[in-house]
């Protein structure tokens, strides 16, 4: 008995085998990709993800919305920085890591009290130019003065202020000298020049920007980061 459910298997397993070994017509087989070289690799990524020159970091951009004018236009862009996040980092509006931007644009971020802050502003305060990096400092300042610096209530530094102009971005701050008074340096150089434009009491805080391939640009409003 047992030999007939053998035989039986085997004779099943004889019709079975052939039809295993049949596969799929080579005319409907699927060709074999093969992955492409690192460099290849590598270069396709740079192109679809490319990478800031200056951090490494993959520079993604979303566009959104262009204003169209006359002469120029302006973009609207949702940009994403995927240099990591800090503890205790906030989210803007547009999400963690997201933010929204145009090619014209001006932030800043102050450092100590505000630049434009009436009596302890760096750009009101009088600090004597050359005595915070003179090493007679504490024979040539007043005892007064020593103590409001230490106390914060004297702004010895320049906010930073970050700029995104037509493709340039940067940075600039104010400096003081005895000859010029107060210029704006923009870290890099690029050419363009910024001119502060004090707030009034119909005015806020504003900056008149010239390019060197246009004219001047106002651009003003809330300046905090």
């Amino acid at each position: 008995m047992k030999s007939h459910y053998l035989f039986c298997i085997i004779l099943l397993g004889s019709f079975v085998s052939p039809l295993l070994a049949q596969g799929v017509p080579s005319q409907f087989s699927y060709p074999v990709k093969p992955p492409p070289a690192p460099e290849a690799a590598s270069l396709a990524k740079c192109i679809n993800f490319p990478v800031d020159y200056n951090t490494g970091v993959p520079r993604i951009e979303i566009p959104l919305f262009e204003l169209k004018g006359r002469e120029s236009s302006l973009p609207l862009v949702i940009s994403y920085h995927a240099g990591g996040f800090k503890a205790k980092e906030e989210s803007a509006y547009t999400g963690l890591g997201w933010s929204l931007s145009s090619d014209f644009q001006i932030v800043r971020e102050i450092r100590g009290h505000d630049d434009f802050r009436q009596l302890s502003g760096y750009y009101y305060e009088q600090v004597p130019f050359g005595k915070l990096t003179n090493f007679d400092f504490a024979n040539t300042y007043t005892p007064y003065n020593r103590l409001r610096m230490l106390n914060n209530e004297i702004d010895t530094q320049s906010d930073k202020y970050y700029y995104r102009l037509k493709g340039k971005s940067g940075c600039f701050y104010l400096r003081k000298s005895q000859n010029e008074g107060i210029t704006l340096v923009p870290v890099p150089y690029t050419g363009i020049r910024f001119e502060v434009i004090l707030p009034t009491g119909t005015s806020t805080l504003g900056f008149r920007v010239t390019d060197t391939d246009g004219p001047f640009i106002y651009l003003g409003g809330p300046l905090l980061l």
